[in-house]
């Protein structure tokens, strides 16, 4: 039922967005949403409203609006909920229930996703909801251990909940695990 944008839009887009030729690529993706209206399809949507989320603020209601038809062509899209979360929770407190709810959508459809349990735990945190968001944080590092990022978070959460002791093994866990990593985030792992 969904229809793919056709294949010149589709080449060029990837390539200028890759060579950082972002406003020929806008002139591609706005001759694309013109050629399929009334209705663009599901990937023109979804592709269009990533590149406006990348676009930073001046376009950030534009890329909400965007992703939100994508998201609501193909609920089950669990890249396009996590990234339509993201958004959502850069723009404040305001657009957290939301938020939520699309990170809800992600794990459920994308549960082996470690990112998509971080970002919801991450945002259930935020919410006051220390015990679920424990949960996924945790179900994220059990699906990444390596990732030192996801130990953090976890560590975190567990000393916001008062699990220091274990808070502190799992911060180590981080800091051993960020070795290797580029010196700018294993900087922030050492903090520590």
């Amino acid at each position: 039922p969904f229809h793919r944008p056709p294949h010149a839009h589709s080449r060029t887009l990837c390539a200028c967005t890759r060579s950082g030729r972002e406003a020929e690529a806008e002139t591609q993706y706005q001759a694309a949403m013109r050629s399929q209206q009334p209705k663009p399809s599901f990937e023109l949507l979804a592709n269009y409203g990533l590149f406006l989320s990348e676009r930073g603020a001046a376009r950030e209601q534009e890329a909400l609006s965007t992703l939100r038809a994508a998201v609501a062509l193909n609920p089950a899209w669990a890249q396009g909920q996590y990234n339509l979360g993201n958004l959502l929770s850069s723009l404040g407190a305001e657009h957290e229930a939301e938020a939520l709810a699309c990170y809800r959508a992600a794990v459920q459809h994308g549960p082996r996703e470690a990112d998509y349990h971080n970002n919801y735990a991450l945002c259930l945190a935020n919410a006051g909801d220390l015990p679920t968001a424990l949960k996924h944080s945790q179900y994220a590092m059990g699906l990444s251990p390596r990732r030192a990022d996801l130990c953090l978070n976890f560590a975190e959460l567990l000393f916001a909940t008062g699990e220091t002791s274990t808070a502190i093994q799992v911060a180590a866990r981080a800091v051993e695990n960020s070795k290797g990593q580029p010196a700018s985030e294993a900087g922030a792992y050492a903090l520590l």
